[in-house]
């Protein structure tokens, strides 16, 4: 199952990204509870513009791992370019409560609070 993830990878390294794409949700499919195979699907339908289901993958990873950062940071940001500031800011105030000396999300959170 792992091999996908590798291989979506690799693909990935080419820009090949519609075949990373496909690769990387086999991998999902196959371990849906890796939670880096979530935000690695995440990422690769950022990429292509794919928000929502981009969106889907990061709350599944989140779902996963309580405390993923990577996965909040990029799901904060994503809601900021929906302009759904109230959803950004949970994501960006739950990083502060696990790591409260992250200065790049607390001025994420400050140009949200400000607006």
């Amino acid at each position: 199952g792992m091999g996908y993830a590798y291989l979506s990878y690799v693909y990935g390294l080419l820009r090949r990204t519609r075949e990373a794409r496909r690769l990387m949700e086999k991998a999902v499919q196959l371990n849906p509870r890796y939670a880096d195979l979530h935000y690695n699907l995440a990422l690769l339908y950022s990429d292509q513009r794919r928000h929502r289901e981009a969106i889907s993958e990061l709350k599944k990873a989140i779902r996963i791992n309580q405390n993923y950062l990577f996965a909040r940071i990029n799901l904060g940001v994503l809601y900021e370019e929906q302009k759904k500031w109230k959803q950004a800011k949970r994501e960006y105030e739950k990083i502060l409560s696990i790591t409260p000396e992250d200065e790049h999300v607390r001025k994420r959170l400050v140009k949200i609070l400000e607006r």
